[in-house]
């Protein structure tokens, strides 16, 4: 009999019991969701944060890339001019000095070896056929120092530099533009 004089606590007690389980198995089970949510976001947020971040690096790279070689070409045609006889040496150094080179290379080359490095060979080429320039206009700048004012062999030479630097400056562009499309 003390059953059924106990029966409607113990149900109570029992029906508490059932109902704080499922309420904390309810309870765990929606922050386990939520915490997978939050995760699922975070990882969502981070890669986009990423891919913006690389972007910007991209653009960067690609803007330096695009003014280091307009300067380049502006330092270096005045002395195409030497060449040709149509200038001193002087008046070319004045007007490369107008038109020096003033970007940081270093960003350009940093940006480029850190982040886009499957296109480094392509970044050797444009670095090369800058020394070659770079050569060209040294080796007749010593010539000019011995009294030959004009070299239809180095303004050949020149122009032909010129050229493949600006075939490799386009080369390594269109590399860049395939990172901007994979992104």
């Amino acid at each position: 009999m003390d059953w059924d004089k106990n029966l409607p606590s113990i149900l109570a007690w029992g029906g508490a019991i059932v109902t704080g389980f499922f309420a904390v198995l309810s309870a765990s089970l929606a922050s386990r969701a939520s915490t997978k949510q939050l995760s699922l976001k975070l990882r969502h947020e981070n890669e986009r944060d990423r891919l913006e971040a690389r972007r910007e690096r991209l653009e960067e790279l690609y803007s330096l890339v695009t003014r280091w070689a307009k300067e380049m070409l502006n330092f270096f045609l005045p002395f195409m001019s030497v060449m040709k006889g149509d200038l001193t040496y002087n008046q070319a150094l004045d007007m490369s000095a107008a038109n020096r080179i003033s970007l940081e290379s270093d960003r350009l080359f940093t940006l480029a070896e850190l982040y886009f490095h499957s296109g480094h060979d392509r970044l050797l080429d444009v670095r090369s056929r800058a020394d070659e320039v770079s050569r060209i206009n040294s080796d007749f700048k010593q010539l000019y120092k011995t009294g030959v004012t004009e070299s239809p062999e180095h303004l050949k030479q020149m122009s032909d530099a010129l050229t493949r630097f600006d075939n490799a400056i386009n080369a390594y562009k269109i590399v860049l533009r395939g990172y901007a499309s994979d992104l």
